[in-house]
């Protein structure tokens, strides 16, 4: 049952403002700000400029098909890599879209990887977590094998990397007590020794064995963060909050929230999540019964932050995903012009925008915000 736990887990993760718009604004005798908005209608457009497209498919053998957490990672020398799914592979490519080269493979020994979950780049070398074998397989940027190093009773995912040396991540334990599982879900700081500098938030859930795992109701909640702060969002249907933490010594330092209409899922966007999920389980031969089942949409579907300090909420309006802009706290207004289909994705990278659309097209642009 902890396999497939586990492996269920690693899946889960595919998937200028004047105060008239701040309700409240004050500090809290803990030294908290709460920072309260009113919803903005102002349109926020963001220049993109295509540097570079890889053209996919929607097909399952679609090698542009990422790892769940769908990411690309930059190295220091500005050559980007992401995770071959098909032929279980790192592609590395310049900023032509040139092939470089592929490495690792599927297997147990030197270079090899069983169910790679994630995989990141610190100090130019890659770092491929395998959730199978509870290690991670590093390579150089060449490629080449450097070592093994494991990961004792925890599982590392939903990885962002905020440094050359450090990164993000939820540790995901299994723990048991009175006779009851529980998942625990640690959001945490690890620098490039593994070793784990800080916590910020703590959320579990309990299991039944004899009940159909139902994957939206996991408490993995989404966050994002900088050399500064940690933002992590409430898990709710009803709310929206995010959690402002100091990422040296994890201190609450803000909450911003807004008023929120909850978002109804329909019977349509049930039936794609379900077969979605089972899909999945099919591919890895897993047998994991699963029931994805909900009446209303999170509030929080992700969150980023820009090159630019802004921060970017992923959320649902009248039924539709939007991306919400808030500078310091406050509700600026939305963008205009991203992607907002119900599996297209996007990501920041220091001076990237990387759009994933719904048939794996990936672009990387430059953006600015123009008026």
């Amino acid at each position: 049952m902890k396999k497939c736990i586990f492996l269920l887990i690693s899946l889960l993760f595919l998937i200028n403002c004047s105060n008239e718009n701040t309700q409240t604004k004050k500090k809290m005798r803990t030294e908290v700000l709460i920072t309260t908005n009113k919803i903005v209608s102002k349109r926020i457009n963001l220049q993109i400029d295509t540097l570079l497209t890889l053209e996919g498919d929607n097909q399952d053998d679609n090698p542009f098909a990422l790892l769940p957490s769908k990411l690309i990672f930059f190295d220091n020398n500005n050559f980007f890599y992401f995770f071959d799914k098909q032929e279980y592979k790192i592609r590395k490519y310049n900023f032509k879209g040139d092939l470089i080269l592929k490495f690792g493979s599927r297997g147990n020994g030197p270079g090899e990887y069983v169910n790679p979950s994630e995989f990141f780049i610190l100090n130019n070398i890659v770092h491929i977590y395998d959730s199978a074998l509870k290690r991670i397989v590093r390579f150089d940027n060449q490629g080449n094998f450097v070592d093994f190093k494991k990961i004792e009773n925890k599982m590392l995912s939903k990885v962002k990397k905020i440094s050359n040396d450090r990164i993000l991540c939820y540790l995901t334990n299994v723990s048991m007590e009175e006779g009851k599982i529980y998942l625990n879900f640690n959001l945490s700081l690890i620098n490039d020794k593994l070793e784990i500098l800080n916590s910020y938030k703590n959320n579990r859930a309990s299991i039944d064995p004899g009940v159909p795992l139902n994957p939206l109701d996991m408490p993995i909640s989404p966050y994002t963060g900088d050399l500064n702060n940690v933002y992590s969002a409430l898990k709710s249907t009803s709310r929206l909050k995010i959690d402002v933490f100091n990422l040296e010594n994890n201190e609450l330092k803000q909450v911003i929230q807004r008023n929120y209409t909850k978002s109804k899922y329909t019977d349509n966007e049930l039936k794609k999540i379900n077969k979605h999920f089972r899909d999945i389980m099919k591919s890895k031969n897993a047998d994991v019964h699963l029931d994805a089942k909900k009446s209303y949409k999170d509030a929080i579907q992700d969150i980023h932050l820009d090159k630019y300090g802004n921060l970017l909420v992923s959320t649902s309006v009248n039924g539709k995903k939007r991306y919400d802009v808030y500078n310091k706290g406050v509700l600026q207004g939305y963008l205009n012009n991203i992607p907002t289909g119900d599996y297209s994705k996007i990501q920041f990278d220091e001076n990237y925008l990387i759009i994933f659309d719904e048939n794996n097209t990936i672009k990387i642009c430059y953006y600015r915000y123009s008026n």
